[in-house]
């Protein structure tokens, strides 16, 4: 009975070793907090590549996006599985974790919906006249990264009584890598023109290196808007890139 007794204890000590371990995080495993931005970034990307569905409906260029937005984070699709594996088998930590996702990703949206409110208010301001003037109504500067969502700076300004059919347009700004090497793919600058019967203008610009630049666009007819944007490609080699000096002159012809 008394030997009986210290196998139940020694049996209820290694059943109390095993649970504890079955709770301590494998170092293989992401931590909460690496996985809290972890999954922030993939939520983005999908909807990114769900904004554009016909391009990332190959497997291939929805792979590409997720290899960089590992890479960002210094993880491996072996650990990326290996901790969701955990995480499953752990679940109220899985629970912990996306519940801060959801939180910070409402908090993102509701701060994305200001600045677009605020945006919508500049753009309703007359642009200034004049046969050639800065017209830029937003911030002079943006900072871009590879990462979904702050890879992209864009820009829209409506016509008004101060646009002449036929206006010229010259986007200038100046590119700098804040970690001192470019891209390993070219930034992209678009500029677009709609006239008044819906068909556009545009010009795309493909930039390799740093220093000013610019894009023009001529137009003819009648504007509804003119728009625009700076596009850094999300790729394995993370990058971070300063766009300053950034005017928009227009010139009546």
């Amino acid at each position: 009975m008394h030997k009986s007794f210290h196998i139940i204890i020694l049996c209820m000590i290694l059943a109390s070793v095993v649970a504890a371990c079955g709770k301590r995080m494998p170092k293989e495993v992401i931590d909460s907090k690496k996985m809290e931005d972890l999954l922030i970034d993939i939520h983005k990307s999908e909807a990114f590549m769900e904004s554009d569905y016909p391009y990332y409906a190959k497997d291939n260029r929805k792979d590409s996006i997720r290899n960089a937005i590992l890479a960002k984070h210094g993880v491996t699709r072996a650990e990326f599985d290996t901790s969701l594996v955990w995480y499953g088998m752990n679940i109220e930590k899985y629970i912990e974790i996306y519940k801060k996702v959801i939180e910070r990703l409402q908090e993102e949206d509701n701060k994305t919906l200001a600045l677009m409110q605020g945006e919508k208010a500049r753009t309703n301001v007359p642009t200034r006249s004049g046969d050639t003037v800065d017209i830029w109504n937003n911030d002079r500067y943006a900072i871009l990264d590879c990462n979904i969502g702050s890879n992209i700076t864009t820009f829209s300004i409506s016509s008004d009584d101060n646009f002449r059919d036929g206006d010229k347009f010259i986007f200038k700004f100046r590119i700098t890598p804040l970690n001192g090497k470019m891209p390993l793919y070219p930034i992209k600058v678009t500029m677009a023109a709609k006239d008044i019967n819906d068909s556009v203008m545009f010009v795309e610009k493909e930039i390799r290196k740093t220093g000013l630049d610019s894009v023009t666009l001529n137009t003819n007819g009648a504007l509804r808007k003119v728009m625009g944007n700076i596009f850094v490609t999300p790729e394995p080699e993370w990058t971070i890139i300063n766009a300053d000096s950034i005017s928009l002159t227009r010139i009546h012809l």
